[in-house]
């Protein structure tokens, strides 16, 4: 999974997620010494730029103490419904830095319904929004 990685660049703007290189155990650290034991989120824009398409797919996330990635905002670097890298980035992102499986949010859903139905029965992303509409996925 890691050379897959390889074929991407992550830019993030928030500052904690790039001083913990976006490791959820250092962000986690790092906020704890920032504010205690509260909860927090971070609210950063993210450029995936997928260095053999030279395409570049832009999001707006919110990161989470109890580790959820909601994804408010999306620019796909390709508009192709069934082949999609950016998300899958993301995807393979947050499992190698111990994030959970990102998931949009629900107006993102419904502005595009049949765009996020595909990722989420592919298990891409997760959606309670989807879950709730189509009951549980196809393992």
């Amino acid at each position: 999974m890691n050379d897959l990685l390889d074929e991407y660049e992550f830019y993030f703007t928030d500052v904690t997620i790039l001083e913990a290189d976006g490791e959820y155990e250092e962000v986690e650290k790092l906020m704890e010494e920032d504010i205690g034991q509260h909860d927090w989120v971070l609210t950063t824009d993210l450029s995936i730029f997928n260095k053999p398409l030279r395409s570049q797919g832009d999001f707006e996330l919110q990161l989470y103490k109890d580790g959820k990635v909601i994804i408010y905002d999306y620019l796909p670097s390709i508009g192709d419904l069934l082949y999609n890298p950016d998300l899958a980035a993301l995807t393979m992102w947050c499992a190698g830095k111990g994030w959970q499986v990102p998931e949009p949010y629900p107006d993102l859903v419904t502005s595009d319904l049949e765009f996020w139905k595909h990722f989420w029965e592919t298990s891409i992303i997760n959606s309670e929004l989807l879950e709730r509409r189509y009951g549980p996925r196809d393992q």
